[in-house]
């Protein structure tokens, strides 16, 4: 009888910490709620009938 070859599963984990600068702080401002109403939702979607956004 013929031997068959056993590999043995084995993971290894690591943790590492990293930090990404996508902007300073100074150039990022939270949007006003004014942009969230229902009318101006609307003027975004694309194909109202199926509510639809198209993003670029």
């Amino acid at each position: 009888m013929k031997k068959k070859k056993y590999t043995k599963p084995e993971i290894s984990v690591f943790q590492i910490e990293s930090q990404a600068a996508l902007a300073s702080g100074s150039e990022i401002q939270a949007a006003p709620t004014e942009l969230y109403t229902e009318k101006e939702v609307q003027n975004l979607w694309e194909r109202p009938d199926r509510h639809t956004i198209w993003s670029d």
